[in-house]
């Protein structure tokens, strides 16, 4: 333990190193701080939509107050709010939240049109992405770990200790493995430091924050390990080159194999986009003002046939009519939105073994399963909305096809939306994937390490 205490205090002279400790966890506790009031003025979102979601169906029976208009029209006038809750570790990796809306907002019109219609997503705020925790330890973290090693071989060379050291040393691996392990320590001590007095300060405590400390472990393990095997492996170069040498790994792994990995995923499985599922939905819409009644109900029938007795319409609108050839257009779509889902599950399955090989993209993908803001989290959301729409066609059908009027105590019974679970995922492959990088990495420190008995000796 002394000899970790001195080398942490050799460590702590440098200039560079102290400035690049302190950036780090500025940067993780900004981070944080950023993260958490995001996902706060999320749930205020949440919290604000349901209250106007009540004040304007308080409204509506006001204006209404003598006498209700038919079923059909309540169904057409009246929107109902499902949130999207976010996870209790949403604030460590925000994900697309940040341009996700946080409720969605639907009445019982046909139903994808308004899911896909609704997805107000910037692709210049997509490709920034978010400065949240996630974004510090994968991008930020491995500049630290190549701040702390670039020299941790010719440090002692350039200042002239080579000489001392090389009489001092009798064991040469003991001797750079503690100089490695005094890096890493204080590189997770840059995040996880930051972390604890987050976490104690918002009270946000939750057991899958051990798998987040574990994941940073891991992380950070990674990249000392690879830095200090390159530095070790070519000692005698300079700390400059050293230095140009790491940051090219770190623009390769972090930078360049994700963006050639997401955009060959996204040629090898193509997908309908959603805007093509909305403008599909759209012209089955308009297409069957045009077409014959009956043609409508009987599409409608093969899926309902309990209102297969509902009578005729022979006059030129009829609400059961309208809402029959709306839930008609959401089934001639449903191929689409399989073949959507089915692409971005492939999609996911690609990432994961890729990230398999590249550490970063592993780490990414972990975080994701933890914050619960990956596609799963997506799916379910508009599974928990197809849900809730299915219980309110449910609701309004009888009204609607038996032409009964709706009194309002059946407006203030309507169901409400129960929003999807949400819980935080360790996703196992990450794990394999930094397992993976340190099996092949740590092995290969020890043995660079004791190759030479000098520790300052060329290679």
């Amino acid at each position: 333990m002394s000899r970790l205490v001195h080398e942490i205090r050799l460590l702590l002279r440098s200039r560079l190193a102290l400035a690049a400790l302190c950036a780090l966890s500025l940067a993780t506790l900004l981070a944080l701080v950023l993260g958490h009031t995001a996902i706060a003025e999320r749930h205020a979102a949440i919290a604000r939509a349901l209250d106007a979601q009540s004040a304007q169906h308080a409204a509506y029976l006001r204006r209404h107050a003598t006498a209700l208009p038919d079923a059909g029209q309540i169904a057409y006038d009246t929107f109902h709010v499902v949130p999207d809750p976010p996870g209790p570790l949403a604030w460590l990796s925000l994900g697309d939240r940040q341009v996700r809306p946080a409720v969605t907002r639907v009445r019982m019109l046909g139903l994808e049109a308004q899911l896909h219609e609704g997805e107000t997503r910037n692709p210049e705020q997509l490709v920034a992405g978010a400065f949240d925790f996630g974004f510090v330890v994968v991008f930020l973290l491995p500049l630290l770990c190549i701040a702390l090693c670039h020299d941790l071989a010719s440090q002692d060379r350039e200042h002239g200790r080579a000489g001392l050291l090389g009489s001092l040393v009798v064991r040469a691996r003991a001797f750079w493995l503690w100089r490695v392990f005094a890096r890493w320590c204080l590189a997770c001590a840059a995040i996880l430091l930051p972390l604890l007095c987050v976490v104690l300060a918002v009270g946000a405590w939750h057991a899958a924050l051990l798998w987040v400390a574990l994941a940073v472990l891991a992380y950070a393990a990674v990249w000392v390990a690879l830095c200090a095997w390159v530095a070790l492996r070519w000692r005698a170069r300079s700390s400059a080159a050293q230095a140009t040498t790491l940051l090219a790994l770190w623009a390769v792994l972090v930078l360049v194999l994700p963006a050639f990995a997401g955009a060959g995923i996204a040629l090898l499985t193509p997908a309908p986009a959603r805007g093509e599922i909305a403008l599909a939905h759209r012209q089955a819409v308009n297409d069957a003002w045009d077409l014959p009644k009956q043609a409508t109900f009987d599409a409608f029938f093969r899926w309902h046939p309990e209102w297969r007795v509902t009578p005729p319409v022979t006059g030129r609108f009829h609400w059961k009519w309208y809402y029959a050839f709306h839930h008609v257009a959401d089934r001639k779509v449903a191929p689409m939105v399989q073949a959507a889902d089915e692409a971005v599950l492939r999609r996911q399955r690609m990432a994961d073994r890729v990230a398999v090989l590249v550490p970063p993209m592993a780490l990414q993908r972990l975080f994701d399963g933890l914050a619960d803001n990956g596609a799963d989290r997506l799916f379910a959301h508009q599974n928990a909305v197809r849900d809730f729409h299915d219980v309110l066609r449910a609701r309004f059908y009888p009204f609607v096809f038996e032409a009964r009027p709706m009194s309002a105590a059946d407006l203030a019974t309507l169901p409400r939306p129960r929003p999807a679970a949400s819980m935080p995922r360790p996703v196992p492959i990450a794990w394999a994937g930094l397992l993976l990088a340190l099996l092949l990495l740590l092995p290969s420190l020890a043995r660079e390490a004791g190759r030479s008995r000098d520790p300052a000796a060329g290679g």
